[in-house]
């Protein structure tokens, strides 16, 4: 039998690691960041960034938990829903490439 859990949505993508396996002074991104070996730098959003994605009807708990590495096109993102931090990355931004109704 499966062990099921209920937390309030907005807990959804953050404490996926239980406190005690986070080393002290790091927090449960460190092994992503530091596992990031590309070289990609990430960067919070721009305000004109959060004004485009909100404009096309996206929606985030904490516009400054979203992360991206340039080139990032905020027109090309539509309907979503973000609920945890995230980074996102394009090895190529173009117009056809148009992301809509998801959430991550």
């Amino acid at each position: 039998m499966n062990i099921i859990q209920k937390h309030p949505v907005n807990n959804l993508g953050y404490n996926f690691i239980a406190p005690q396996f986070i080393p002290k002074g790091k927090d449960e991104y460190h092994l992503r960041n530091k596992q990031n070996t590309s070289g990609i730098k990430y960067r919070k959003l721009t305000a004109l960034e959060i004004e485009v994605l909100v404009r096309n009807r996206n929606a985030s708990d904490d516009w400054n938990n979203i992360l991206v590495a340039s080139p990032f096109n905020a027109e090309l993102i539509k309907n979503c829903k973000s609920t945890k931090k995230l980074g996102t990355q394009c090895e190529k931004t173009t117009d056809w490439l148009n992301i809509t109704h998801c959430r991550f």
